[in-house]
Order: C-alpha cells, then structure tokens, then sequence
C-alpha cells in the first residue's frame, strides 16, 4: 500500500513537471526605455498627489468616503440642527446621516459619540453606504 502510494506520487511529480522555460518577466530592453517608463511613474505620482491636495482643499473627503480624520469646516445654526432632526425622525436617511455628522463633530449640538453611532447606524440599516463606512470605522476604533 504504502509502496503504491510512493510509486504514484513519484510518477505524478514527473509528469506534472514541464521541460518548458518558466516566463520571465520582461523589463525595459534599453536604457532610453527605463527612463521613459520612470518618467511616466513619475507623472502619475505627481497626479496622485496633485488629486489628493485638491481633494484635502475642497474638504470633500467624506463625500468620497475617506476619512482624513479632520473635522469638515461647516456651520450650523440652531434652525438648521432642528430641520435636520426633524426630517431624520421621519425616517430619511440623508438627514439621519447629517444629523449623525452634527453629533459626531457638534455642530449646533454638543458632541455626542453614542447619538452619532446611533444615527449612523439608522442612516447605514437604510442603505446610506458613507454612513455604513463611518458606522464600521467608530465601532472598530
């Protein structure tokens, strides 16, 4: 039996081997063409960079659903903060997620984490997927 088994894992590990050269992998043939692949790794870096600047200054990060860990500079008033938890009460998800960022940040309100994780979570059981990701990322910190 264990004769057998030996016999058959040798016989399988020589035909499972190909005679045939691995693929390598190519890389730039000359130099003219290293220098041009390292210029447009360049270019797309400075892009990235150049994105990411003009991202930081719009203060679009949470419409994009990356949290910077900075606090969007946005005023509220006490008219605003009541329209928004009303409209939340109702059951809209837009407004439950606004309503969280106020308490999360303490926009016309003080700054409540548990009232901000509560509404986060209503806002993300209704489909609010930035409210989904801010949920998940205050639960795990």
């Amino acid at each position: 039996m264990i004769l057998r088994f030996f016999i058959s894992s040798i016989l399988l590990l020589l035909f499972s081997c190909s005679s045939e050269p691995e693929e390598t992998v190519k890389g730039p043939r000359n130099e003219e063409e290293a220098k041009l692949l390292n210029a447009s790794m360049r270019k797309k870096s400075s892009e990235a960079k150049a994105e990411y600047e003009r991202l930081k200054k719009e203060n679009t990060h949470h419409n994009k659903g990356v949290i910077y860990g900075t606090r969007p500079p946005i005023q509220v008033d006490q008219e605003k903060f009541k329209k928004v938890y009303q409209e939340a009460v109702k059951g809209d998800m837009e407004y439950q997620y606004s309503l969280a960022m106020c308490y999360k940040y303490g926009y016309g309100v003080k700054e409540d984490k548990e009232k901000a994780l509560f509404w986060f979570k209503k806002a993300a059981d209704q489909g609010h997927k930035q409210a989904e990701r801010v949920y998940k990322f205050m639960v795990n910190r």
